[in-house]
C-alpha cells in the first residue's frame, strides 16, 4: 500500500536533516522505539514496539539509507519481523526550505503481513499514518530545545558535517562583542513599554506599543520644530 504526506517544521532544512539522522534524538521521538544502533555507515538496527492495532507487537529489523543528497533528499528501506507478522517498506524523504521553515514530503510503500490473518489495507494504512504523525509532532517539540542548547552566552554551536551531512562533531563559533551587545541592549521605547507594563507581557502587543511610541516621538519632534519655526523672528 502507498503512504504519503507532508509536515512542516519551524527550522531550516540543515537542522531538520541533522535531526532526522541523529540516533539519540530519534530514540526520543520515534513512537515505541526500544533501541536504534548504527551497524554500518548507512544501516541501523532497530527494535520497535507498536501499541496500535493492527500493527501491535514488537519488531526487530533494520533501516538502510541511500541516495543521500544533503540537505534535500534521501531514500530509506526498512524491514522488521515480530512474533505475529512481518513489516517492510521503502520510502523517500524530501526537505523543502521556505524562509525559516522546512516542509517535509514523505512518500513510500508499506507491506505488512500477519500470520493467519487478512487485514484491511485501510486499517493498516491508518495505523501507519498515526505513527508518522506522532513522530513528527514529537520531533517538532524537540527542535527548539536543541536550538536553545546550541546558543549559550553569545556562543553558538554549529555542527560540522561530513558524509552527506551526518553529524561528526561540533565547532564553537563566538560572536563579536558588538553583535552580542546589539542583541541584548533594548531600545528606549522597549524599556518604556516594559516599565509601564504596556502589552501585559504579550510580545505582539508590546511590539505594537513600541511602534506606537516611536511614531508618537517622531510626530512630537516634528510639531516641536514647527512650533519653534513659528516663534523665530522673520527676516526682513
Amino acid at each position: 500500500m502507498n503512504i504519503e504526506g507532508t509536515y512542516t517544521l519551524q527550522a531550516p532544512s540543515t537542522e531538520v536533516w541533522h535531526s532526522l539522522l541523529d540516533t539519540q534524538l530519534l530514540q526520543q521521538t520515534i513512537p515505541g522505539i526500544k533501541s536504534l544502533e548504527q551497524v554500518s555507515e548507512n544501516t541501523y538496527a532497530i527494535v520497535l514496539t507498536i501499541k496500535h492495532a493492527p500493527l501491535k507487537g514488537t519488531y526487530q529489523g533494520q533501516i538502510t539509507l541511500s541516495e543521500q543528497h544533503y540537505p534535500y533528499h534521501y531514500r530509506l528501506t526498512f524491514e522488521g519481523e515480530g512474533e505475529d507478522g512481518t513489516i517492510s517498506g521503502t520510502g523517500s524523504i524530501h526537505l523543502n526550505e521556505h524562509n525559516t521553515t522546512t516542509v517535509i514530503t514523505y512518500k513510500g510503500t508499506l507491506t505488512y503481513s500477519k500470520r493467519e490473518t487478512l487485514l484491511p489495507p485501510k486499517l493498516v494504512k491508518g495505523a501507519a499514518k498515526l505513527l508518522i504523525q506522532q513522530f513528527f509532532t514529537t520531533l517538532a517539540t524537540q527542535l527548539p530545545v536543541k536550538e536553545y542548547r546550541q546558543t549559550i552566552n553569545g556562543a553558538r554551536l554549529e555542527e560540522n558535517t561530513q558524509h552527506n551531512g551526518r553529524i561528526m562533531g561540533k565547532i564553537l563559533l563566538r560572536f563579536s562583542h558588538t553583535t552580542a551587545e546589539r542583541r541584548i541592549i533594548p531600545s528606549v521605547f522597549s524599556t518604556v513599554v516594559h516599565l509601564l507594563g504596556l502589552g501585559a507581557g504579550d510580545n505582539e502587543q508590546e511590539r505594537r506599543w513600541e511602534q506606537l511610541l516611536r511614531d508618537a516621538s517622531i510626530l512630537s519632534t516634528f510639531l516641536l520644530l514647527v512650533w519653534i519655526g513659528t516663534r523665530l523672528p522673520s527676516r526682513k
